[in-house]
């Protein structure tokens, strides 16, 4: 019995008097294990009891007897391994409670620790998040919205279940587990965190849309601009002076744009320290509307060279205008004038005034041709329907005035021709009388 008392004792002093509550996750496990084990002993120290007290029963009565009388368990060797049962199942059920508690509280612990954990792999999702953002504004703007929305539910999640843990401990009249605490106040300082990135990252990228939308705004004013001075290009003026006038306004324009560019472009690579996918996006919409300024830029020189051309082309044009008008009412007077028969002398004269203006006509057919061809110069950038249309008409009334004038100086010949006829034959009549 020394010796069962002795094991007794050592069972005793192994049961954990750790409080469960304040212990630590690696404490808990340590102690569920050490319930396990301390069960096991129990087990199989009562197990020996038995047979003992059976024993002792067996020695008393000399025989097997299956289960005691009330009068032997009056004597002192049964009472004291009755008593030694009694405590070691006493603590059975206690070591077999305390592991319930503890298996309760790793599972709780657990719990915790796994709902912690979904918080925590978000937190690292969203730091990548913001570490690594979508280049498209709008979409990242979208994005930080859900998760600023996210975040905020965590917060509460996390709040909430806080309480629920000071609630639990403080209905064992104990504080919250150091561990547990820590692991709260981590979550919760590094969702604060977060919350605050996010909501800087949302006024950065606010600031960032609002930049980018002035940008977005002025280039598309400058295209609208520059796409406006290339389809007045593409227009035809009236006349010289109002071309003159419209490729003045229109190098104004372009060199309103040109300035504009160049702010555009210095103020990008400023902005580009802070966003370089944007300013580079940026700087190439810049980049086409340069070569596009640059393109329109060179169509106003090519213009302004051309209409010093055109004025040489008008004034050749006019200058031979000139000359077929003037010849034109010289033709048409000798055309509407009575023609004199009656002398010699003023057939003669006619004849010759005839004569000079065909011979004048020579040049008309040249300078119609010439006056053709400088409108369909002027074509290019001038409206010329009415300067066509003018040659055509002279065309046709100066073949007209030939012509009348061809057919007049033939009758006039012709009447010549018969009148010296007839003088030659009077002529030598009066000789031979």
């Amino acid at each position: 019995m020394v010796k069962v008392r002795a094991v007794s004792d050592e069972l005793q002093s192994r049961f954990p008097d750790s409080a469960v509550e304040k212990a630590s996750k690696a404490a808990l496990q340590s102690l569920l294990d050490q319930h396990d084990v301390l069960s096991q002993d129990l087990e199989r120290e009562l197990s020996s009891l038995t047979l003992l007290r059976q024993y002792a029963l067996s020695l008393l009565h000399d025989v097997e007897v299956p289960s005691p009388t009330t009068e032997q368990d009056e004597r002192p060797s049964l009472k004291e391994i009755r008593a030694v049962q009694d405590q070691m199942e006493s603590l059975l059920t206690q070591s077999r409670t305390k592991r319930a508690q503890t298996a309760q509280e790793l599972r709780d612990r657990e719990e915790v620790e796994k709902e912690l954990s979904v918080v925590k792999a978000w937190i690292q999702e969203t730091r990548e998040l913001l570490l690594n953002p979508t280049p498209d504004i709008d979409s990242l703007l979208r994005e930080l919205e859900v998760v600023h929305g996210e975040v905020v539910t965590y917060c509460q999640n996390v709040e909430k279940l806080a309480e629920q843990q000071q609630s639990k401990y403080l209905d064992l009249y104990t504080i919250l587990p150091s561990e547990i605490s820590m692991q709260l106040a981590e979550v919760s300082l590094a969702l604060g965190a977060i919350e605050d990135q996010v909501l800087s990252k949302e006024r950065e990228i606010q600031k960032t849309r609002e930049i980018k939308e002035d940008f977005s705004s002025r280039i598309h004013d400058v295209s609208e601009k520059l796409k406006a001075v290339s389809a007045k290009f593409k227009e035809k003026s009236p006349d010289v002076d109002h071309a003159k006038e419209e490729v003045k306004s229109l190098a104004e324009d372009l060199d309103g744009c040109g300035r504009t560019l160049s702010e555009m472009d210095a103020a990008v690579q400023e902005f580009g320290r802070r966003n370089p996918l944007l300013a580079k996006q940026l700087s190439d919409a810049i980049s086409k509307l340069s070569e596009m300024h640059h393109h329109s830029t060179r169509l106003a020189d090519c213009r302004n060279n051309w209409l010093k051309k055109a004025v040489c082309y008008l004034d050749e044009y006019n200058e031979m205008l000139d000359f077929i008008v003037r010849w034109s009412e010289k033709a048409k007077s000798l055309v509407r004038a009575n023609i004199i028969w009656n002398s010699s002398v003023h057939l003669q004269e006619q004849i010759r005034m005839y004569q000079a203006v065909l011979r004048e006509s020579r040049e008309l057919h040249g300078d119609l041709e010439s006056m053709a061809e400088k409108v369909e110069l002027l074509s290019e950038v001038l409206q010329v329907e009415s300067m066509s249309q003018q040659v055509c008409e002279l065309s046709r009334h100066t073949e007209e005035l030939q012509q009348s004038i061809k057919t007049r100086l033939q009758s006039l010949e012709d009447a010549d021709k018969v009148r010296r006829e007839k003088e030659t034959f009077h002529l030598l009549l009066v000789c031979d009388v």
